[in-house]
């Protein structure tokens, strides 16, 4: 009985121990548990005041300390010298100056950063030229290349890296991207026509999102912000641009199964779209995918990637579109005959493969 009340002693202070210590450590962490919490309002305190103090920097400022803002700026309409001011505190000769003809607009650019973006704006100040000399350029108005707008919206691209448009309507808003990319473009700046196209993309598949939702099965859910005045203003875009071939891949599934196509004159009148548009179909088509139990041919979106039904939509079948490609398209005589005769076999091609699957299902 004494040898196991031992053991019985032993083991209670153990146990004892065991909860004091945990009990000591507890203490010591409430101890300091302020403190840590003490520290972390602190930092968290400086952090704050050190983000107030960059956002109240001028744009030109934040670029030069190498500062991009996560959020975009909405657009107001501000005196120019507020919305870009000249660098404080710098030398002169590091500073260019864009001007726009007949108007008092005047930007400040940084002369480095200008012509590592724009090969264009390189081959212009760093010359002989009196542009060099004067350090100061004057651009002519071009109508859907350059205007007020656009050489805005390029030199805060330039100065910190960031797309900013007129808020307004989603057509006025694919009016202003594409004349960027015309000026972009023309001044050469590759990076700002690979952004231009992404960011009229997600506008296209954003509010086709919103609009499916309650238009489910309108095949001109890409098309419906897209005019002609659009089409033919691209259309000067040189042949392979990514704006461009992404109006014709939005006019994909309208073309293929919309009983009234939308932009049938422009497949007649601007022949550029109508190659832009048989390339993108051709792609679909590619990609298109056979469920035999249910007898349905889907082909794939250029736009959002999803497949859609080819068999009919009501009640027009895709055959018949391929067929009115001899309708809608240029005649003979005309100087696209090479690329009309191509359209056609193609037209021609597409029914007789829908024809044999039907054929074997």
């Amino acid at each position: 009985m004494t040898q196991l009340r031992i053991v019985c002693d032993t083991a209670l202070l153990r146990e004892a121990a065991d909860v004091s210590l945990l009990m000591v450590l507890f203490t010591l962490i409430l101890d300091h548990l302020y403190e840590v919490v003490m520290i972390y309002h602190f930092l968290h305190g400086m952090w704050q005041r050190l983000e107030l103090h960059r956002l109240s920097l001028p744009v030109s400022e934040k670029c030069f300390m190498g500062y991009f803002p996560n959020k975009q700026v909405p657009f107001e309409s501000t005196p120019v010298s507020k919305i870009l001011p000249p660098y404080r505190g710098r030398e002169q000769e590091q500073f260019v100056r864009i001007c726009i003809e007949n108007t008092d607009i005047e930007y400040t650019v940084p002369r480095d950063l200008l012509c590592q973006q724009s090969s264009y704006f390189s081959a212009m100040f760093n010359s002989q030229f009196i542009e060099s000399q004067a350090r100061k350029t004057t651009m002519r108005k071009l109508e859907g290349v350059i205007s007020v707008n656009s050489v805005r919206s390029m030199v805060i691209w330039i100065n910190n890296g960031r797309l900013q448009f007129n808020t307004g309507k989603m057509s006025q808003c694919i009016t202003d991207a594409i004349e960027l990319a015309r000026l972009a473009d023309f001044c050469d700046i590759k990076s700002l026509q690979s952004a231009i196209t992404a960011h009229v993309r997600q506008m296209l598949l954003k509010h086709m999102q919103q609009r499916m939702k309650r238009e489910y099965g309108n095949v001109d859910l890409h098309t419906r912000w897209i005019t002609e005045d659009h089409i033919m203003s691209a259309s000067h875009l040189p042949q392979g641009h990514s704006l461009r071939c992404l109006l014709a891949s939005a006019s994909v599934e309208a073309f293929l199964k919309s009983p009234k196509y939308k932009f049938e004159r422009m497949i007649r009148e601007c022949p550029s779209f109508a190659s832009d548009l048989l390339a993108d179909i051709r792609q679909a088509l590619n990609g298109r995918q056979d469920h035999r139990p249910h007898r349905i041919v889907c082909a794939r979106d250029p736009i959002d990637k999803q497949y859609f039904p080819l068999n009919s939509t009501h009640g027009f079948n895709v055959s018949e579109r391929a067929t009115r490609w001899e309708t809608i398209l240029p005649d003979k005589t005309s100087s696209n005959a090479s690329m009309r005769r191509k359209m056609v076999f193609f037209a021609r091609d597409v029914c007789d493969q829908f024809a044999e699957q039907r054929r074997t299902q």
